[in-house]
């Protein structure tokens, strides 16, 4: 039989709650934003793309408090912090991972894991809203990097050709590799909540569904917002491998999801924004 829990965290029946909300409900968006797909190749036109996407995006999510981003792109600071009000920031330099966290609620500490021999990061903070702190991380793990290989093998591939098969083997152990860089990031990171004073929520790329250790992990210490009320198929990644559900919000145990879901109309990145309510007292 399949497992329940596991069914869940691919497939929700959760409906979206009315406005009228709890006061001590927060609003959170998680994004793998692929640097919002801005590059040097007609850079202004896709700088005005993304802000106008993310417009729509942060009308659709009812204004976030919190953002929490994985490959960001320097680029928006200004955007961010000027036009759309997020006043108080975390970001990691391109350099480090491009993990960021935006907030309209003041930042009192911030602090950064490495990952060695990784262009992936994480990055946390402390935030008070109203009476409360709570630890805030943006957290992306290894990258498995094999969307070209698997786009490539799709339009390619002949079973009767022994490329193929070599193709095939060098993605398997591509993985292989990826996943157990993951395994030991994930381990500096609850190295690190374990000595958190505060509550813990997470909004993260784990590059894992959740078959994997990694998710199981996370899901065993805390409460998955797309397990607790999502609402149909848990897709988050648009690119080169369908179906992928690899983006998460996680959130201490002792909060109430009040709704998820993801905004998946938009064309800024290879993954979708995904954003939930929550209820902290």
């Amino acid at each position: 039989m399949l497992n329940y829990s596991l069914i869940q965290a691919y497939f929700g029946l959760r409906f979206k709650p009315e406005k009228n909300l709890d006061p001590d409900t927060i609003n959170i968006c998680s994004f793998n934003a692929f640097e919002f797909r801005i590059n040097l190749y007609d850079f202004r036109h896709k700088i005005k793309r993304a802000e106008k996407a993310w417009r729509q995006i942060s009308k659709d999510f009812d204004d976030p408090d919190i953002l929490l981003f994985q490959e960001y792109n320097r680029t928006l600071d200004t955007f961010f912090i000027k036009n759309q009000g997020y006043k108080h920031y975390h970001i990691i330099e391109p350099k480090d991972g491009s993990t960021a966290i935006f907030s309209k609620y003041p930042i009192l500490e911030t602090g950064d894991i490495p990952f060695t021999e990784s262009g992936n990061s994480a990055t946390w903070s402390d935030i008070k809203i109203k009476n409360n702190i709570i630890r805030f991380y943006s957290l992306h793990l290894q990258s498995s990097s094999i969307s070209k290989d698997a786009e490539n093998f799709s339009k390619k591939a002949n079973l009767e050709d022994k490329a193929t098969w070599r193709s095939a083997w060098r993605m398997i152990k591509k993985y292989k590799s990826s996943a157990l860089k993951r395994v030991d990031q994930l381990e500096l990171v609850i190295d690190h909540i374990k000595s958190s004073p505060y509550p813990i929520i997470i909004g993260t790329d784990l590059n894992e569904v959740a078959a994997s250790y990694v998710y199981r992990n996370l899901n065993n210490n805390f409460k998955d917002a797309f397990k607790e009320k999502g609402f149909g198929y848990g897709v988050t990644y648009d690119g080169a491998i369908p179906g992928l559900k690899i983006d998460y919000i996680f959130t201490d145990k002792r909060y109430k999801i009040v709704s998820f879901e993801s905004c998946n109309h938009q064309n800024i990145s290879d993954h979708f924004p995904i954003n939930s309510l929550i209820q902290i007292q």
